[in-house]
Formats: structure tokens, sequence, C-alpha cells
């Protein structure tokens, strides 16, 4: 960042820069789109009966795209009340999604464009169900004929089909502008931006063709081509741009008032917009030598903050590329991870395994030392490896008439990938092994106590895995893992790898849920990230929690032993960017509403305060507290920021995306109102978070969607069929919900306790075949949400009491030896597994546990590295 330029290079650099991300938008992103429309519409044939809640509109219809952009229906009269309400059910007559929209400011009759922006499977039938919302109100039919288009189906009137007619209107899809457009597009952003530069050029006095030498003194306007900074470069773009988006949004929410019209939300969202405008500024003007990475600058390792020695990152730009690379592969495991996660079937299962099998065949492979690799011997192995996957894959794709033939064959063609690198690890592990050997370096670093109860559960864990695959390539991949680690030359750097590649993950997802993931008030109200399930990340946000948690532990722990006793000031000044890492994980920790989370993090969190304070070398009673307050300062003044981010950004984008199995809010998908009542607010979580966490009666929420429909004192001022109420009725109020919580330990456990003694009652000494014991009532539960009792009850009682063990003695080796990440992130696996099954190869959990405690299967001091 402080390396220096020509002022002409620069904005060049920048004009180029911003021609890729213009390129890159147009594909892979694809971000510009073309509208199509499927029209039904002749002239208006007839005029439908009343369409009430329930004597509704039906349009069948077959999909042509994968993308609904708005549905255009013809509305002759509205005889009472202002709405109309829109389902859309899917080909097994399941509502996709609910929508109402205000017709108050339409022109009535006439054609009425109502927004959609959903996602559907092309070529399948949907059905558009159009109904009264505390109205009445006529649609109109068109003739069928010459006009009638193909992928428009009959329709229905209170399900009797109404002969000869369709609605009156079309459906708009959305989809990519093709490919010669994209080209066109292409060809034109590449122009401009070298027309561009050719000015710049010119404008110095520099040759327009860059390879020609420039002239001895500048001839241009320009007289002078003075020296910038990278960072003044960057602060001279990326300030303009925050202030206008911050600003932007600041003015959206007051006083334009377009997410809410309530002040505390107005409040609270303008407080939020006004942190994360500090924050980006902060981070565009912060100095990279006092970034992310928590052993940059200081004893050089997050592993072992005692060690004085630098990290060697910046010998070459072959390291920091090759430690960039490795921490893409950890980021792409967990990413993975979260798709087997949210996987329905087994086919989504067995693609995910294998992809998280490349990505960790490549980090082996970016273990070794390039300079001791046969590159003519790996050249040549990977032609002949090319020849023949591409021999293995065609010889075996699936027919394109087979149901899923796409996903077999994506399964195929990973499966050769892996062989394929596989292969090339043995390779470059035999190859590297023999050359040391040669130059008497062929003594291995030992294994250490943990290593050595490590290789004794692996044992037990294959001896009783009853047919269970997955423990086997668990243990052969994070076994050849390991090896290769121990072969590494740069061990030191492991944990700033490991913290840069979880780091990298979480702000990927977080990028994704600010475009894709909508904070929903109701269904969702417990925000699961990029998970179908809560539980899931809770055990996801516990490693991410951990590791940031780390990262500003170790960067403070630099400042007390490098500088001594410092303010609370400077120190916060030191740290302040993990504390801005520390605030967006905290956040969405909060966001779950998860007990599994809260005590995962506090009981880990606690145990990495007392084991970083042991690593100060003196006031250490000073340095926990300012410690403790810097993390409650975290999370306090981020909240805002993220909570407002989070309701605001995907509600404008409009593309929300969801998963089949996950309890959704089908009223705010894409295109509804940013200001529906059916978001996130701040009431709704104060509520929800006083009665979930905090035991506290539930207040209740009565603020109705359709606001124009009730008084104010919330009373409803019509029926639902839009007849005005003429005397207020106290029962047809919308109930408040109130959730009863009973004493017991079986209610707060949510019957984990029944479940729990079922599989007490169920454990041997073998294990079992299946991962599920059976309930007093018969029922056959999926798995023991509880990893202790789940390995026992799978792999026998012997092999339980091994793999607590094992984590015991992970946990104290890491005390020993001053390893933060590792010892957060065991702690944090051992609380959630209390609650949670979270040992399995495509866990991120266990992903993340396996990376992190691989320099504590070898002795910290060796005679002699391989």
């Amino acid at each position: 960042m402080n390396k220096t330029m020509k002022k002409s290079t620069a904005i060049q650099a920048v004009i180029l820069i911003a021609g890729l991300l213009l390129l890159l938008s147009v594909y892979p992103a694809r971000v510009y789109q073309q509208t199509e429309t499927a029209y039904a519409q002749g002239e208006i044939a007839d005029i439908s009966e009343a369409v009430t809640r329930d004597d509704t509109f039906i349009q069948k219809f077959t999909t042509q795209y994968d993308f609904i952009r708005s549905v255009t229906v013809y509305i002759d009269e509205v005889t009472l009340g202002r709405y109309i309400g829109l389902n859309v059910l899917d080909p097994a007559y399941q509502i996709v999604t609910q929508r109402f929209y205000d017709l108050e400011e339409e022109t009535i009759p006439g054609y009425v464009t109502l927004p959609l922006n959903l996602a559907v499977k092309p070529g399948e039938q949907y059905l558009l169900m159009f109904r009264g919302l505390y109205s009445t109100l006529r649609l109109g039919y068109s003739a069928t004929g010459e006009e009638t288009s193909p992928y428009i189906h009959e329709v229905y009137y209170h399900d009797t089909t109404v002969e000869q007619r369709t609605f009156a209107g079309h459906i708009t899809y959305e989809l990519p502008v093709s490919k010669s457009d994209s080209l066109g597009i292409m060809a034109a952003i590449v122009v401009l931006a070298l027309v561009s530069c050719a000015v710049v050029r010119m404008r110095f006095g520099l040759p327009v063709l860059p390879w020609r030498a420039p002239p001895a003194e500048h001839t241009g306007p320009l007289k002078i081509d003075p020296p910038v900074s990278v960072r003044r470069v960057v602060q001279v773009v990326g300030n303009p741009l925050c202030c206008i988006f911050f600003g932007t949004l600041f003015v959206l929410n007051f006083p334009l008032m377009k997410f809410d019209d309530r002040l505390p939300d107005l409040l609270f969202y303008g407080l939020g917009i006004l942190i994360a405008w500090g924050v980006g500024l902060y981070v565009i003007n912060k100095s990279v030598s006092e970034g992310m990475n928590a052993g940059d600058n200081g004893d050089g390792s997050v592993l072992s903050p005692r060690v004085t020695v630098p990290v060697p990152l910046t010998h070459s730009v072959t390291q920091h590329v090759v430690h960039f690379l490795q921490m893409c592969c950890i980021a792409a495991m967990l990413w993975y991870s979260t798709d087997y996660m949210n996987g329905t079937a087994d086919i989504f299962h067995r693609i995910s395994e294998r992809q998280i099998m490349v990505a960790l065949l490549l980090l082996m492979l970016l273990f070794f030392d390039l300079k001791e690799l046969p590159w003519k011997g790996l050249i040549a192995y990977a032609a002949i490896a090319c020849g023949s996957g591409i021999y293995y894959v065609r010889g075996h794709l699936v027919p394109a008439e087979e149901k899923e033939y796409e996903l077999h064959n994506l399964i195929t063609t990973l499966s050769a990938i892996c062989v394929a690198l596989a292969i090339a690890v043995l390779l470059c592990f035999v190859t590297t092994m023999r050359k040391r050997a040669k130059q008497g370096q062929g003594q291995g670093v030992r294994l250490s106590v943990f290593g050595m109860i490590s290789i004794v559960l692996a044992a037990f864990l294959i001896a009783f895995r009853h047919g269970k695959m997955w423990v086997v390539v668990l243990i052969a991949g994070y076994a050849v893992t390991a090896l290769c680690f121990a072969l590494w030359k740069e061990k030191d750097a492991w944990m700033q790898v490991l913290s840069g590649g979880l780091v990298l993950n979480f702000l990927h997802t977080v990028g994704y849920c600010l475009i894709f993931r909508v904070y929903a008030g109701y269904k969702t109200s417990r925000y699961a990230m990029r998970f179908h399930t809560v539980t899931v990340t809770a055990e996801y946000l516990t490693i991410m929690l951990c590791a940031a948690l780390v990262l500003l532990l170790v960067r403070m722990i630099k400042v007390y032993n490098t500088k001594g006793s410092v303010s609370f000031r400077d120190c916060l000044n030191e740290a302040l960017l993990q504390c801005v890492f520390l605030g967006l994980v905290s956040a969405y920790v909060i966001f779950t509403l998860s007990r599994t989370a809260y005590l995962a993090v506090v009981v880990a969190g606690m145990a990495l305060l007392i084991a970083a304070v042991r690593l100060v070398k003196e006031k250490r009673v000073r340095a926990a507290g300012q410690m403790i307050l810097t993390v409650l300062l975290s999370v306090l003044l981020l909240f805002p920021a993220v909570f407002t981010l989070q309701r605001t950004l995907p509600a404008m984008a409009a593309h929300p995306k969801t998963f089949e199995v996950e309890d959704t809010d089908k009223r705010i998908g894409g295109g509804v109102n940013w200001d529906h009542r059916n978001f996130m607010c701040v009431e709704r979580f104060y509520g929800h978070f006083t009665t979930k966490i905090l035991g506290m009666e539930d207040l209740g929420y009565d603020f109705p969607e359709d606001r124009y429909n009730y008084d104010e004192n919330k009373e409803p001022i019509y029926d639902p069929y839009g007849n005005p109420l003429m005397t207020p009725d106290s029962g047809a109020r919308r109930a408040r919900t109130q959730e009863g919580y009973e004493d017991s330990v079986e209610q707060f456990s949510n019957g984990r306790i029944t479940i729990f003694k079922s599989y007490l009652a169920s454990m041997n000494m073998e294990g079992h075949d299946t991962m599920g014991a059976t309930l007093p009532d018969g029922t056959v539960i999926v798995h023991a949400h509880n990893v202790y009792l789940q390995v026992a009850y799978d792999f026998g009682i012997v092999t339980g009491i091994v793999f607590a063990l094992w984590l015991v003695a992970g946990l104290v080796t890491g005390v020993k030896r001053g390893a933060l990440l590792p010892f957060g992130i065991l702690a944090g696996f051992m609380v959630v597994g209390l609650t949670e099954w979270n040992f399995h190869f495509a866990n991120p959990m266990t992903i993340a546990l396996l990376l992190a405690v691989m320099p504590l299967y070898w002795k910290e001091k060796t005679k002699q590295t391989i």
C-alpha cells in the first residue's frame, strides 16, 4: 500500500480495474438483463365474477425462463377495499410466494403490473392465484386463439375451468442479455477503457502505445507526472464512493422513509448507517500494515504468540501467492460444506463431498516447496492425467435423456479430478522425501502426545465404522494433509493462512447474504445466513467468532508485549480493524437467537480470554479489563450497522434466494416494497430476543402489513371481503403471539433430554450401523443432538471415550503452546457438541477443527525438520 507509482500509471490502473469489474459484471456475473414477455391478452372478451378471499381467479402457465420479473393483469374494477392478492403455486401445488399489492394509485379499469421477481424452474407448470385481500374486485378474460401464447393454459374461477378463456394480461421474464449482445457490451467496455488510457497518456505527454519508449521530457498539457502511493490512490477512489453509497442510504432512510416510518426504526437505521459509514472510511484509509493478519508485523504467529521470529510472509511474491491460494482452498472447503449441509438429496451430498476433497487435495499440493518438485515429470503427468480423465469421463457420461444427468456427470468429473490430484500429491510427497533424504534431511518431525492419541482415535473409528465410508475418507484425507503439512517449510505461517481462509470465507458469505438473503421478521426471523437451518449457522458462526476473537486478542497481546502499558484508547486504535471484524461476526451470532450459539461463544470466548491473558508479560489484570471492554464495545457498536445493512440491502436488491426445506416467509420475496411489515424491524427483534433468550413475557407485535385496513388503535376497518366494519370488533384483531415458557428442563432443552436418555439406553461396545436411536414413542430420531453420545453410539463406548480424551488433549496442548486459534475452535466445538452433532467429513466445524489442530500433531521443537 505504501509502494509508489507515477500518477499517470495510477490513473490508468484505476481505469483498467474499473473496466475489468465491468467485464466481470457482464460475464460471469451477468448483471445486465433483458426481458421476454409471454402474452395472453388480445381484446378483453369478458369480465370475471367477483374475486374475493374465497372466490379465486387462477391462471395455469408453463414457465419459459428461470426468473419472472412481473405479472400484468387487467383489473376491471375494485368494488371494495384497495388490495389485490397474488399467490404463485409450483407444480406440486405448494405456495411459492404470497404477495399483496396496493391498487390505490393505479388506473382502474386498466392493466396493472404486479412486480414479482421470482425464481422458477423453466418448463414447469405453475399457477397464478389472484384473490381479494380485504377487498373484492373483478378481472378481465381474454379469448383464446391465435394471439394466445402456447405457454398460457386454462384459467379457473373458484376451481371451475372457464372455457375458451385465459386471463387478460402477460408474464414478463428476466433473462441475461444474449451472447451477441454480451460480446458487444464487453467489446465496448474494452474499447472505452483503452481509449481512456490513451487519452490519459496523451495528457501526460506519453506515447499512446505503452510499449514505446517515453520521451525524455513531458510534452503534454500536464508537465509533471509526480509519484503517488497505492494507499493514496485507494483513498482518492474509495472515499467518494463510500460517501455516495452511505449518503444515499441515509437519505433513503430519512427523510424519504423508504424502509420504515416508525420512529425507533428510523433512529436505529440512521445510527447504523452512520456507524457503517465511519467503518467504511476507516477501512479505506487504514494502513495495510495494521491489517487483519494478526501476525503481519509483530511476533509473527497466531499459533504461538510467544515466538518472536517473524513469519517469512514477505520473502517473495511467490510465497504471497501460495499463501493466498491456500486461503482460497480453505474458504472453498467451508463454502462447499455449506452446500452439503443444505443438500436435500444424496446426489447433492456426493457432489459437495467431492468438491471439498478437490479443495483439500489442492491445499495439500500447496504445502510442497516449488523448488523441490520435479516439474518436468509433473508436466508430463498433468498431460497424461488430463487425457486419461477426459477419456474416462466421456466413457461414463450419463445420456441427456436420463434423470439428473448433469448432476451425475458432474460427480463423474469431480471423481476423476480427485483421483488425478491424489496421484499428484503422492508423486510430490515421494519426490520430496527422497530429495531430502539424499540431502541428509531424512529425519522427520516427531509426533506429540496429541498426535499419538489422534492415531489411536483414527484406529478405533475405522475398526468400528460399520460401513461408514465418510470416516475412511475423513481419516485418510486429513492424515495425508498432516503429513504434507509436516513437509512444509513455513509452518509458523499456518495459523495466519488458516485465519485468513476463515475470514475470506466469512466475508464472501456476508457479501452473499447482503445481496440474496433477506432478513425476515416472521418464519425465518432467526437469521440463518447461507444455511437452511439456524442450528448449522450456530456451528459455523462459532468457528468464525473464535477466529475473530483470536485475531483481536493476538493483536492486543502484541501491543502489550512490544509497547508495554498503553492506554485503552491507544490499544483500541491499534486493533480497530480486528474490532470491526469481531463486531461483524458477533452481530450475525446475535441474529440467530440460538442458545447453542450464545453458550458456545461465551464459553469459548472466556476460555480464550484466560488463555490470552497468560501470554501478556506484565499488568495482566489491566490487560484483561481492556480486552473485555474492547470485545463489548465491538459487539455493541457494530450491531446497529450490521442489522441495518442486512435489513435494507437485500430488500433493495429484490432477488432473494431460499432453500427447498427452509421455512421461509413467502410474503417478502423480490419486488415487495422495501418497507414491508414482514421484514425484520427493531420492535420485532427486541420481542424475539427478550422472549427466547431472556425468558421475558412476549409483548406481542401488532403492526399489520396491510396498514390502510387498520385504524390508529390497530382495529380492523374492513372485513376479509372489503366491507366496512360498522363497530370495532376486538375479536377480529390480530392475535398476538404468546409463546408459553415452562420451567421444565425438558421444555428448555427442546426435547433433547428424552433423546439423550434413548441413546444412553442403546449404547454398546461395538457401535451401530445407523445413527438413529428409538424414542419411547417408537420414533426413530435422526441423530443424538450431542456429538459425544453420537460418536459413542455409532462407534462404541470405548471410541466415544477416546474421542472425548482426544478433544481434551488438544485443548491442553493448545494451552501449553499458546495456540489460541486451535484452542478457541476446540473449545467452541466441544461446547456446541453438547447439543449438536458436529463431527462429520462435510461439517464446517469438523473441517475448521481438523485444519486448526494440524500443528498440534507434531512436537513444537525438533532437532531437524524434514
